[in-house]
This record gives C-alpha cells, structure tokens and sequence, in this order.
C-alpha cells in the first residue's frame, strides 16, 4: 500500500469518527478535537485525492479542511475552547 493511500484510509476514518462524535457526544460538534479530526481527515483524503487525480474530491476536502482550520482558529482567539 502507498503512502498516500494509507493517509486517505486514515483520512476516511477520522471524518467517520468525527461525524460520529459529532452526532453522539452531546455538544459534539462545539469541541475544539472535533475541528482536529475533521481537519487531519479531510488533509488524508486531499492526499490521496490529488495523488489520484481526483479532482472534485480535492477540492471539497480543501473547503472542508480550510473551514476547520477557520473555526479552530476563531476558537483558539475566543476563551471558550476546550482542547
């Protein structure tokens, strides 16, 4: 198995993990380690993607990734994060 391919696997089970997280623990989603696990996840899949040549998956995981980043950093700067 390739590199890249091993970071799309574990990219893939990280946004599984996160959606369940997500829609399981209450208050889930307004954790600082759910922003983490979607932005790992979706920086797998743009690995493996791109090595892939499969475009419109690269570009829907950049906006994914880049509205985690945005959110962990709008977190970061407020005092009620939780990481």
């Amino acid at each position: 198995m390739k590199t890249y391919e091993i970071a799309g696997w574990i990219g893939a089970l990280l946004l599984l993990i996160g959606f369940i997280w997500g829609v399981r623990v209450p208050g889930g989603r307004d954790q600082y380690r759910y922003l983490i696990i979607n932005f790992v996840g979706a920086v797998g899949i743009v690995i493996n993607a791109a090595a892939e040549r499969v475009h419109p998956v690269v570009a829907f995981n950049i906006v994914w990734a880049g509205y985690a980043l945005y959110e962990m950093i709008k977190k970061r700067s407020s005092s009620g994060h939780d990481h």
